[in-house]
């Protein structure tokens, strides 16, 4: 007998199903109960809730209802084969073979227009992957039409006529490969009869079944499910939300639509061209029709269409019902929700009995009032996903600390798309320490395997290597791969060490020379993995910078460090090989050959990578029983096979996480409908969810709509129905409101603004009873939805009386009025104290007024920071960047100085991969040349005279001050530099300057010579009496013994444009030197400060008074007394 019962919750129906299982078990302890669900994480929840009730749960299978009725298809009818060939798979495939000759009929003129370029056989494998999807609907849903079309009729084909033919084709095919032409579309009305037929042995079936919380199923599939319910006991658990009958309810903006179009002159209604259900007097007239009953819950009517047809169409049976329904015991906003769509009300209907003739004095007494403090539905709007999940960490927090019966597993979050949110919630949930107090213990599920497994993800980047540039990234991350290291015998280390030479030789993209000319390019051999490579190899091999036949050597790779470049170069060869083999058509025997070939070349197996291994292999040998079932001998190109194992990879999930006992994150998928005490919805954004997935142009289903069919919107809109009715306790739902760019407003799902309507509509928070329904309905929507700040660390979130975050580590950052503690809470001790042997080298006291907070880490705390930069440069050089540049002119400048040849410089820089390919690496070359002869030709005459050295000999208080100057011509000193002059520039300067006015008797004025928007500048520093330099090189001295002893605050790019601004101006404007001495130190939008220095990061991380003035104080000594001898030469 088939049995239908009616609960608005699962827990009764289990209980239901549990009682059954109980009082009635099977004759035959070894016989499995059949209980049918429509997910893997339904079964998984019902087992444990089952084995809660009973104690144990066992011998209890869980098929899927397609699976479960080929079956019985199996014991009712006789030679029906253990899997269909008409299975989506099978067909795309056969299509493949039979479509092409077919396309020189007339009918099939649009598909050969749509294949006509089509030289890999991707468009058509992506073809008839969509058309064996819509036969395979076909056989489900229209199984009439497919009669049709296999008896010779065209029906319901005039639109798109090759359908009946292709489908003609494939049945033909079928039955040439000597395979069964049964289907599921021919197998229902065979099967049918022979249930009904009087002599039918009813022990072929289960003795019982269950079919449990499914919303929907085909109609044939209720169709067969009743009659086997003539021979053994179906008992068809349905979750309802609605404890009335509503099979028949339609959704009120439809019928408001369609009474629009019928009655548009109708005067009664009093309807114009445009309708709005705002219109008081249209809406009355229109519920005051006969249909009025049929309007119920506006919710229900407008989510619910999914599940109302089913429900139509299983009453429709006359079979036995039972209705086991619950009142919802708890108080509170979503309480009230369940409980107005379980009795198919709608509270806002009665804001329309009200009189018109007190339409001034309405007020919100009609609407049910809730608790201001109420928190059990909640909407949150935030600007990116990064703070849709933030902000959830914090409300779970919030969540498990006041409510102790709690516990994660009573929690599940899920979103449209699982994979997008997932980065985000490793960073905030993964981020937490596993013993910090805050830790969520928290799993994915639905993430397809490629995502998350690091060798699936490799290999399909091994297998579209054709299709890559095999730029540095790409190539990098593949080889960052664990399994992918140790199979080349990497280290991390190595590693790192890898990542320097290989942005150190110039490689960009490119295996080889003629790696472009697959995309069209010409051959180019500079930036190439080779042209590195080579680079490197030559470096150790001959030792020496010359250029030899075209190659520069690079030299950073020395002694045993030979061994690593050896890994790299078998690395490199290892994809050279493949990028060959990969790019041709092959028969699947051949593919499979190479994919284990790429696996044993590439891979060093460890027993944690076994299983994924095995998911490959396991990929390929499908493919090659599906080929060999339809018979397939063509060979397959590399974009079909990739495409193929793409798919077939991503639908290897992690859907065993679901119920793992954590806090589940999960895609929003059918039949998720479980009860949870607080399910959170996130990323439900306007586009997204629901969402939109438009049929094919070819589906002949869309224009022929059945009661039955499904649709993913309409999926969507009902599982959004379900996540509101299974949560218990609250309904937590997430959106992006604002833009993160630009801060605007962006609307939420629409499932959203209906839900958040009709809480307007029937709901106010006590004590607003009195106020009007709009004024009742806005203050209600700024208690429901909280907007949140851009970023995590807002000072809102961290305020005493109503802290809102758990994330401690933002506190030092939101308290500016307390000091930084210092650095050093007191000056370490001199190095030495009155020792008259002790000499100072000239070249460290220059050294420290490059950078003096460095010094002292460095030469006193004999602490390093590495400053490398871990970007990874991916594209050849396009243009010469501001270093290069530099280096560029240097090297040019020398050699033109010294009479020697610029064209070898050139040649070098070509061959160092350094400038732009072609006619654009000569232009900058060119241009740079011409600046630097402007420069060569303002110092030539400077230059001559070359003196000798002059030693640096200058008694001190203590010790002595010794070293050389050089660079002496014409008795004076002369500095250049191929670019401006900056702070630190004119303090060395200055400092050799002081000396060379101590240490000779007739000094000369130093010269210097540098280069300003791209024109050269001289100036000069005027020769000093020897007392007077004597005097401010001692005061230098003791700058530099306070600076070995704590870090000084000099900074010489912020001091010398403060100091310069203050001896420039007779009456300096203190407020705008400040700003400007903060912009230059802290940085700003799109410009960064000299403090981003990690030195001084650590030492000055803020310039706040304290530190201000000590800069003041420190320029004024060291850079003030510049100004009053440095002048321009004209």
């Amino acid at each position: 007998m088939f049995n239908l019962y009616h609960s608005n919750q699962l827990d009764i129906l289990k209980e239901l199903m549990a009682h059954f299982i109980a009082k009635d078990p099977l004759a035959d302890p070894f016989v499995e109960e059949q209980v049918l669900v429509q997910s893997p994480g339904m079964a998984q929840w019902v087992k444990m809730e089952l084995a809660k009730s009973m104690g144990i749960s066992a011998n209890i299978t869980f098929p899927l209802p397609a699976s479960f009725i080929w079956k019985m298809f199996q014991k009712v009818l006789p030679n029906i084969p253990d899997k269909s060939a008409f299975n989506k798979e099978a067909m795309s495939w056969k299509l493949m073979l039979i479509l092409p000759d077919l396309l020189e009929h007339i009918e099939f003129e649009s598909l050969k227009h749509y294949l006509a370029d089509d030289k890999d056989d991707y468009r058509l494998f992506q073809l008839c992957q969509k058309i064996s999807d819509t036969f395979d609907q076909y056989l489900v849903y229209r199984p009439e039409w497919v009669a049709a079309w296999e008896s010779g009729e065209n029906v319901h084909a005039d639109t798109h006529p090759w359908q009946p033919l292709l489908w003609r084709a494939l049945v033909t095919k079928t039955e040439e490969l000597g395979q069964s032409h049964y289907h599921r579309a021919n197998l229902y009305d065979q099967f049918i009869a022979s249930l009904n037929h009087p002599s039918f042995d009813a022990k072929l079936l289960p003795a019982r079944i269950f079919v449990f919380g499914v919303s929907a199923l085909p109609p044939r599939y209720l169709d067969a499910l009743q009659t086997l319910g003539k021979h053994t006991d179906v008992h068809f658990m349905l979750s309802n939300p609605c404890r009335l009958y509503w099979g028949d309810l339609i959704d009120p903006k439809w019928l408001l639509k369609q009474r629009t179009m019928l009655n548009h002159n109708n005067e009664k209604l009093g309807m114009s061209n445009k309708v709005s259900a705002s219109d008081e007097d249209t809406v009355r007239a229109l519920f005051d029709e006969d249909d009025a009953f049929k309007v119920g819950n506006p919710l229900l009517a407008s989510m619910g269409k999914l599940g109302r047809d089913n429900l139509a169409l299983l009453t429709g049976f006359g079979c036995q019902e039972l209705d086991v329904f619950v009142e919802p015991t708890s108080e509170g906003l979503l309480a009230s929700i369940h409980r107005d769509i379980l009795d198919l009300s709608d509270r806002s209907m009665a804001e329309f009995n009200i009189s018109l003739n007190n339409t001034h004095d309405r007020d919100s007494s009609y609407k049910l009032p809730v608790d201001i403090s109420d928190t059990s539905l909640e909407f949150h709007s935030c600007h990116s996903p990064m703070r849709e999940v933030e902000v959830l960490h914090n409300n779970l927090l919030t969540m498990f600390a006041e409510n102790p019966d709690l516990n994660p597993r009573d929690v599940v979050i899920m979103m449209p798309d699982v994979n997008g949110y997932s980065p985000y919630i490793q960073a905030v949930f993964g981020a937490i320490d596993r013993y910090d107090e805050r830790y969520i213990p928290f799993s994915i599920s639905d993430s397809g395997a490629q995502y998350d497994n690091p060798i699936l993800l490799s290999f399909l980047q091994l297998l579209a290597l054709p299709l890559l540039r095999c730029n540095v990234s790409e190539l990098l991350s593949l080889l960052e791969v664990p399994a992918v290291l140790a199979r080349f015998a990497i280290t991390p280390d190595e590693f790192n060490r890898l990542r320097q030479w290989i942005d150190e030789s110039g490689i960009r993209w490119g295996l080889d020379e003629d790696d472009a000319t697959r995309f069209d390019l010409p051959g180019m051999k500079q930036n190439t993995w080779l042209f590195g490579l080579h680079r490197m190899l030559l470096g150790y091999a001959y030792g020496g910078d010359d250029i030899y036949q075209g190659i520069l050597p690079y030299q950073e790779v020395q002694g045993i460090e030979a061994e690593l470049l050896g890994k790299l170069a078998q690395f490199i060869e290892s994809l050279l090989d493949s990028l060959i083999l990969l790019q041709d058509p092959k028969s699947i025997s051949d593919w499979i050959k190479l994919g284990n070939t790429l696996i044993d070349s590439f891979y060093k197996i460890d027993v944690d990578d076994e299983q994924s291994i095995k998911m490959i292999r396991d990929a390929f040998s499908h493919l090659d029983e599906q080929l060999k079932s339809a018979s397939y001998d063509k060979a397959i190109t590399p974009l079909v096979l990739r495409d193929y194992l793409n798919n077939a990879l991503s639908q290897v999930g992690s859907s065993q996480k679901f119920l793992a006992g954590q806090v589940n994150f999960c895609t929003l998928m059918p039949m998720r409908s479980i009860p949870f005490k607080v399910i959170c919805l996130l990323g439900m954004n306007d586009g997204v969810y629901p969402r939109s997935i438009p049929p094919m142009g070819f589906d002949l289903m869309a224009n022929d709509h059945k009661q039955g069919d499904r649709s993913r919107r309409d999926d969507d809109r009902y599982l959004f129905l379900e996540a509101l009715i299974s949560a218990q306790s609250k309904l937590y739902i997430s959106y992006i409101g604002n833009s993160i760019r630009d801060k605007s407003e962006r609307l939420p799902s629409v499932l959203i603004t209906e839900l958040l309507q009709y809480c307007q509509q029937s709901f106010c928070i006590a004590g607003d009873e009195h106020l009007s329904p709009d004024e009742s309905a806005e203050r209600l929507l700024a208690n429901l939805i909280i907007y949140h700040a851009l970023q995590p660390f807002d000072a809102r979130y961290f305020n005493p009386e109503s802290p809102m975050s758990f994330a401690k580590e933002w506190l030092p950052a939101l308290a500016p009025n307390v000091e930084l503690r210092e650095f050093l809470s007191e000056p370490l001790p001199a190095l030495s104290v009155n020792d008259d042997t002790q000499e100072i080298e000239l070249a460290e006291l220059l050294r420290f007024y490059r950078h003096p907070t460095k010094y002292f880490f460095n030469r006193r705390l004999k602490v390093y920071f590495n400053q490398a930069s871990l970007d990874v440069l991916d594209d050849e050089p396009f243009d010469v960047d501001n270093l290069e540049k530099y280096h560029l002119k240097a090297q040019l400048l020398e050699t033109e100085l010294a009479g020697g040849d610029v064209a070898q410089v050139t040649a070098r820089l070509v061959a160092s991969g350094s400038l732009p390919l072609g006619r654009f690496g000569q232009i900058s070359l060119n241009k740079e040349v011409a600046t630097v002869s402007q420069l060569a030709q303002v110092l030539t005459p400077l230059l001559t005279n070359n003196n000798d050295d002059i030693e640096v000999d200058i008694p001190l208080i203590s010790g002595r001050l010794v070293g050389w100057l050089k660079q002496v011509y014409n008795g004076g000193l002369v500095r250049h530099k191929p670019s401006g002059f900056n702070g630190k520039d004119y303090l060395q300067v200055w400092l050799e300057h002081l000396c060379f006015c101590i240490s000779v008797k007739n000094p000369m004025p130093t010269t210097l010579v540098h280069l300003t928007a791209g024109k050269p500048i001289v100036q000069s520093l005027k020769v000093i009496e020897a007392s007077r330099a004597r005097e401010l090189l001692f005061q230098l001295l003791e700058v530099y013994s306070d600076g070995c002893c704590q870090p000084f605050a000099l900074f010489p790019k912020t001091g010398w444009g403060w100091a310069k601004a203050m001896c420039s101006s007779s009456e300096p404007d203190e407020y705008k030197l400040r700003a400007e001495a903060l912009l230059n130190f802290e940085g700003g939008y799109n410009r960064m400060g000299e403090n981003a220095d990690d030195y001084l990061q650590r030492s000055f991380p803020r310039l706040n008074d304290d530190v201000y003035g000590l800069m003041k104080a420190s320029s004024e000594t060291t850079l003030f007394p510049i100004f009053d001898y440095l002048e321009d030469v004209e």
